[in-house]
């Protein structure tokens, strides 16, 4: 793809929908990638162009670009021209994606971390579909339980969760061990909802826990990077964040922050659909704090 450039300590990519595009590439079949590619190099044509015109510019059928929307993780040809258009701001300010290398200080070091977790925050914005997001947010709000799952980096995330629901008044539980996990899937109830997290999408104790909780006939939910994963495919709903992590920052901030900012959203969503609710239990859970400071 011309204008995703991979060195051997850059990779340089625009846009929620291009990094959406350049998450699943190497998943992609030669017709499929033809259609990246030319998207990739022609972002703001794409979004002024119609199926058949982009199929013929890529010399693929108008079935395969169908395919290759889908793949990619947008419910369509006319989503992906929406998430384009959300991200045309930044098609002529490229961020750069950069490892760290030997010989780099510590305030370049610091430097190119901190423009990833920025831009694996923007990502996530721009891809996250938000009318899911808020039929999701009422799921929760009227859940009698929500068990969250996650384990390592994402249990982190499991935890922040369990905090910032409970905060809102939502009866809530984090499970970040394997074992615990397993566990806590057998007490669940029609009526409870599971939310699963994991970047990556195919942590087996995860996926397991999380297909015998949605055979108890529970609502699950997948907050992962990858849409087409083991965890999204046995979840009733995927909130998707995107992130390109360089190895300095596997399984840390950048997938973090992503993760945390649909945590947030959750609960910004949450929130809404019972918003008297929720800032009086915001004000009584301070109130109950307040003893805990000097």
């Amino acid at each position: 793809m011309k204008q995703t450039i991979n060195h051997a300590n850059q990779t340089i990519v625009t846009g929620g929908a291009l990094q959406m595009i350049q998450s699943v590439y190497k998943q992609l079949r030669k017709s499929e990638k033809a259609v990246a590619d030319y998207i990739t190099e022609n972002p703001e044509k794409v979004i002024n162009s119609n199926i058949s015109e982009i199929a013929k510019e890529s010399n693929v059928s108008e079935a395969t670009v169908i395919r290759f929307c889908k793949t990619a993780g947008f419910s369509g040809f006319q989503d992906l021209k929406v998430t384009l258009a959300r991200g045309a701001a930044h098609f002529d300010s490229p961020t750069i994606y950069e490892n760290i290398k030997k010989g780099d200080s510590l305030s370049t070091a610091l430097e190119k971390m901190y423009a990833n977790n920025m831009q694996a925050l923007n990502g996530t914005y721009q891809c996250l579909d938000l009318n899911q997001l808020q039929e999701v947010s009422k799921v929760v709000s009227q859940a009698r339980f929500v068990y969250l799952i996650g384990v390592g980096t994402s249990g982190l995330v499991a935890e922040y969760a369990e905090y910032r629901f409970t905060r809102i008044g939502l009866t809530t539980r984090a499970y970040t061990e394997s074992h615990q996990i397993a566990l806590a899937t057998t007490s669940v109830r029609k009526s409870d909802v599971v939310i699963a997290i994991s970047q990556s999408g195919s942590t087996k104790a995860i996926v397991e826990p999380l297909e015998i909780a949605k055979g108890k006939g529970a609502i699950t939910i997948a907050i992962t990077g990858h849409p087409y994963s083991p965890i999204a495919k046995i979840s009733n709903y995927v909130l998707r964040n995107t992130v390109h992590e360089a190895p300095f920052d596997s399984g840390g901030m950048p997938s973090l922050m992503a993760q945390l900012s649909v945590v947030d959203g959750l609960m910004a969503g949450a929130s809404l659909e019972s918003f008297d609710t929720s800032i009086q239990m915001i004000q009584e859970t301070a109130e109950a704090l307040k003893s805990k400071k000097y």
